[in-house]
């Protein structure tokens, strides 16, 4: 939950860059699963447990959205108050949560096959098995910027708009760099280990 408090706090700064790092790259929120994954003692335990810990980051979002650290009031307006007052609310609440409910489905889906990805990786030493999470940070920036290019960037539930600002892109293209780096260490860890060590 506090990651997801987290990246959502972090995208209400006045940081071009840090708002895209926190609501552009959607590739960080599958570290969660994985790195739960990797601490698990059986591939059951870690299907189950990357599930919710995805579903769990994606209620600390939600929880952050309706806080009031984000201008969401606990209480109603007093009176004499002029201007907009956000009273939270269970009908919120439950707004907040349905307007995210594609995200949830996405944590059901790949919460489990990245955990079990990264319970393979750590507990198997299967390095082969973190390329799917690796190449996840090289694609989104390429897939952002081509469903931006072809006109798709509107389509709804397909969050790929390639940004404008010249910070947001450098985080598309540190995202990208840190995608293919990592991905070429588990290839070559992968290599390593099929030819085993050179006299």
């Amino acid at each position: 939950m506090l990651f997801g408090a987290c990246v959502q706090w972090i995208g209400a700064l006045d940081s071009a860059f840090l708002t895209q790092v926190s609501k552009g790259l959607s590739a960080l929120w599958l570290v969660i699963p994985f790195a739960v994954g990797a601490l698990m003692p059986t591939r059951r335990r870690a299907a189950l447990m990357g599930m919710a810990a995805t579903c769990a980051a994606l209620i600390g979002y939600v929880l952050m959205i309706v806080s009031p650290m984000e201008g969401t009031h606990l209480g109603p307006a007093p009176p004499g108050t002029h201007g907009t007052w956000n009273q939270l609310t269970f009908n919120l609440l439950v707004h907040v949560i349905a307007s995210q409910g594609p995200w949830f489905i996405f944590a059901i889906i790949a919460g489990p096959v990245f955990a079990v990805c990264g319970y393979f990786f750590w507990c198997q030493g299967r390095f082969v098995c973190a390329i799917p999470l690796t190449l996840s940070f090289a694609v989104e920036p390429c897939a952002r910027w081509a469903a931006t290019k072809i006109g798709m960037d509107n389509v709804p539930f397909l969050p790929f708009t390639w940004p404008n600002s010249s910070q947001a892109q450098l985080a598309e293209l540190l995202e990208f760099v840190l995608g293919l780096t990592t991905t070429y260490l588990a290839l070559h860890s992968r290599v390593q280990r099929i030819t085993g060590p050179r006299n």
